[in-house]
């Protein structure tokens, strides 16, 4: 893994990890918004995780056959989340 990668993976756990501690901190604030916080950043994500494999093909970055793997898991779970949604609504 290069450093840029290694940057980019740490911002986004600790992105991640401070949402989280935010999220319980003030989950009476944030309650009613909760969904639709959740739509936002699966749309987010989704558009990031799209926009780098995009990047990734223009560019010709060679990755390990197992990211492919990864990245199809990702879209599946995103399905999965979005059926839970609506199966709650």
């Amino acid at each position: 893994m290069n450093r840029r990668k290694g940057a980019e993976l740490t911002s986004g756990v600790g992105a991640l990890v401070l949402g989280l501690g935010l999220g319980v901190r003030f989950s009476r604030w944030f309650a009613p918004a909760a969904g639709l916080m959740t739509v936002i950043g699966l749309c987010m994500h989704a558009f990031g995780m799209w926009d780098l494999h995009r990047l990734d093909a223009r560019d010709q970055v060679q990755s390990p056959p197992w990211t492919a793997a990864l990245y199809w898991l990702c879209w599946i779970s995103l399905a999965a989340v979005i059926a839970v949604l609506l199966v709650r609504r």
